[in-house]
């Protein structure tokens, strides 16, 4: 059983996190059955959040864009995709060329690697589609998106390759039973032999850990995306100010409402209040800060950002929604409405009360570590994989 992860994409969140702190665990224990198919971006951004994918074997490196690294080592295809001629065309046929140029590459891979299952991870998913309809490798997706958007019903819905992959991959890879709930409330026919949900997430423990001194620090870290509700936070902000002077905050992360927050943060004359911007390794900072705020509206379990968090002991303060409460209950924070009022409450509670604060944050350690292990998922995994490859 060969395994090669497919792993496109240009941004770090959760899911690229977790696949490639998974690639790195697995081919470290068995290097002859786990590849890594990764887009070159992709890759130099994580070994930027210290995931020193460099430092591993088993990487290919697929070029998409011309920012590519020159001294990097690893296995790179690096063609040219399109000539200049074709900045003539229309968009969707370059997209079209752009991505028939990605399946021949994915596919001269599995091919060259004898890999018999693919496991596309996000944009990996768009990149293993035409093995949906083929019996060359077994396929498994991870779908992790809360908000469902990749799933958003419009013209070319039938054709997303999460659609397709969620109807006619070999094995369906699942962050959390709400998901699983939102998915079959969309029409999907999940059947219990090919939809797995995982019974956990994880993390580093080592690279995510406390300092020995805990300021007034309270950080929102996250894309900037509606679902995940920043502005809430940014809102909440002046409320806390008005009681507590001595706070500082940071709102860490990049997306479409980027624009619309830094306005605002200059409007409220927060400037010198905050720090905002994307951040690729935040454990500095969360292990310096007291608090941390998960304001997603479907769900924030199991967020990558918040099991980060606790494991540098911050004190949590979450929307009460979904699942959220198998990770945040009152011996580790808060759990509140989508509410400003509510969750400035919950901050200046904490605030002034930096014994109990750090009380949260000791049991949300110890709470992570235990649920959340590295060892209890790759057991979960791997089986996935089993149940894919007696599909061949």
């Amino acid at each position: 059983m060969r395994v090669g992860f497919v792993l496109f994409g240009l941004e770090i969140r959760g899911a690229e996190k977790r696949c490639a702190a998974l690639f790195k665990y697995l081919v470290k224990n068995n290097p002859k059955n786990y590849h890594l198919i990764i887009n070159n971006e992709l890759y130099k951004m994580l070994n930027q959040g210290g995931y020193m994918l460099d430092t591993i074997p088993n990487v290919h490196l697929v070029r998409i864009k011309k920012t590519v690294n020159a001294d990097c080592k690893k296995n790179v295809i690096s063609k040219s995709i399109l000539s200049p001629a074709s900045l003539l065309l229309p968009i969707w046929i370059k997209t079209y060329i752009k991505t028939l140029w990605i399946y021949s590459q994915v596919k001269e891979l599995q091919k060259r690697l004898s890999l018999n299952i693919l496991h596309g991870v996000w944009g990996g998913v768009y990149a293993i589609t035409p093995y949906f309809f083929s019996e060359k490798a077994a396929t498994v997706i991870s779908y992790t998106d809360v908000s469902f958007n990749l799933l958003e019903r419009n013209f070319f819905h039938l054709l997303s390759s999460y659609h397709l992959g969620i109807k006619r991959a070999t094995q369906v890879d699942l962050l959390s039973n709400e998901i699983k709930d939102g998915l079959i409330q969309r029409g999907y026919n999940l059947t219990s032999e090919r939809t797995n949900v995982t019974p956990c997430s994880f993390i580093d423990y080592n690279k995510y850990r406390p300092s020995n001194k805990k300021g007034n620090l309270v950080v929102f870290a996250g894309a900037l995306r509606p679902f995940k509700n920043p502005s809430l936070f940014i809102e909440s902000i002046p409320k806390v100010l008005k009681k507590i002077d001595d706070v500082y905050f940071y709102l860490l992360g990049r997306g479409p409402l980027e624009t619309q927050i830094e306005s605002r943060i200059r409007e409220l004359n927060l400037e010198n209040k905050i720090k905002t911007g994307f951040v690729s390794d935040t454990s500095e900072i969360l292990s310096k800060s007291l608090i941390f705020a998960s304001l997603q509206e479907g769900s924030n379990y199991p967020s990558q950002s918040l099991l980060e968090a606790m494991a540098c002991e911050n004190a949590i303060i979450a929307t009460d929604v979904g699942e959220t409460w198998k990770l945040v209950n009152p011996s580790v924070g808060f759990r509140v409405p989508l509410n400003s009022d509510k969750i400035a409450e919950a901050i200046i509670f904490l605030l002034r009360n930096h014994e109990k604060a750090i009380e949260m944050g000791k049991n949300a350690r110890r709470k992570v570590r235990k649920e959340h292990t590295i060892e209890k998922y790759t057991e979960y995994i791997q089986n996935v994989y089993k149940k894919a490859y007696n599909k061949l």
